[in-house]
């Protein structure tokens, strides 16, 4: 067994659960002190950790004024993220005051890609409508009696 087999092999499960982030975080750490982990390690981490997620997302955030290229205005953004070894990826991507989503599906991996795809939306919907106020009911009022004039 090399090195690099030992240090997988002793690193408890909870750590390869706690996911590929902390993992970079430590390498962004590590490699402002000069001892950052090898490469290596964190490939073979980042793909064992595909192994224990189901799905994998990401939320950019974009730019808050209007895009222009080649002197056309961009209008919308259709995010797509790769699945990476999961089922699925929802990608988001905010832009100028709006929220934009992609779904990727591993159709091979996905029995049912549209039932997904149309539960996702089913449950987008069910989150827009618990994030608005309240309705506001109109309460009944007495109308006051009205005096005859003789």
């Amino acid at each position: 067994m090399n090195a690099f087999n030992v240090v997988v092999a002793l690193l408890p499960e909870n750590i390869l659960l706690a996911g590929i982030v902390g993992l970079i975080a430590l390498e962004v750490c590590d490699a402002r002190e000069g001892t950052a982990l090898p490469t290596s390690l964190l490939v073979r981490i980042a793909r064992q950790q595909t192994e224990t997620v189901d799905f994998s997302t990401s939320n950019v955030r974009g730019s808050a004024v209007p895009l222009y290229l080649a002197g056309a205005r961009v209008d919308e953004n259709y995010p797509i993220g790769p699945t990476a070894g999961t089922a699925f990826n929802l990608t988001c991507l905010s832009y100028g005051g709006s929220l934009d989503m992609g779904l990727n599906i591993d159709v091979a991996a996905v029995d049912q890609p549209v039932l997904l795809r149309n539960l996702m939306e089913e449950s987008f919907d069910d989150l827009v409508r618990a994030s608005q106020p309240p309705a506001k009911t109109k309460t009944a009022t007495k109308k006051k009696p009205t005096k005859k004039v003789s």
